[in-house]
């Protein structure tokens, strides 16, 4: 029924222009629903992806100051419901996206380990108090994982070959826990078969996965 003091036509033409021109769906203003417009803008970035990450590039290198300044004054609005954000966004990204992390973390270290392990001891020596937290968990976790019966002597002498591995070859050596001693799918022990010599680099890419696929033989 048309409004009081509106025919009909004139009705149906607001109608018209109150109603999304994909979904149908009516709204307080012209054009399409925002629901579509974020779907539009999804679907022409996916397909313009490379294009527009290019340009915003090009864009960044020529405006840097500008850019610069713009994200400072961002961030300072309110600092710390900004790094909370920001934090938020990251776990969330990278708990979404585990093996790609993984991926990028693995061919970092093996394309400049020294540069990685420079940077990791320039941490140490900035943060102390935190990589002494570390240090002390990581020897908590392994006496916990240390049972009465295990042969010291023998992880000894392979702790005491990956020191003269490093000497010999130049490349740090690490002891790996081939199954992880803390690890979200199984927790191993430390004991002698569950150790093997290899680089820091191959340790640090492996982190704390297991492969059923590795064998115990390689010790």
């Amino acid at each position: 029924m048309a409004e009081i003091g509106v025919s009909e036509p004139e009705e149906a033409r607001n109608r018209a222009v109150r109603s999304c021109r994909k979904c149908g769906e009516l709204r307080d203003y012209p054009g399409r629903c925002r629901a579509c417009i974020r779907a539009h803008n999804r679907a022409y970035y996916a397909k313009n992806k490379g294009t527009l990450l290019a340009k915003s590039r090009k864009w960044h290198e020529a405006n840097r100051d500008r850019a610069n300044a713009y994200a400072r004054g961002r961030a300072t609005i309110n600092l710390d419901e900004h790094r909370a954000r920001n934090r938020a966004k990251m776990a969330r990204w990278r708990a979404k996206n585990a093996e790609a992390v993984r991926k990028k973390r693995r061919s970092y270290y093996a394309s400049d380990p020294q540069r990685h392990c420079a940077y990791t001891l320039k941490w140490c020596r900035a943060n102390p108090e935190k990589a002494a937290a570390q240090a002390a968990k990581r020897r908590a976790q392994r006496r916990q994982a240390t049972p009465r019966w295990a042969d010291l002597a023998v992880m000894t002498l392979i702790y005491a070959e990956a020191a003269r591995l490093t000497r010999a070859s130049g490349i740090r050596h690490d002891v790996d826990h081939i199954v992880p001693l803390i690890s979200t799918a199984v927790c191993g022990l430390h004991v002698p078969w569950n150790l093997r010599v290899v680089t820091r680099t191959e340790n640090q890419a492996k982190g704390n996965r297991f492969s059923p696929v590795l064998s115990f033989a390689e010790n």
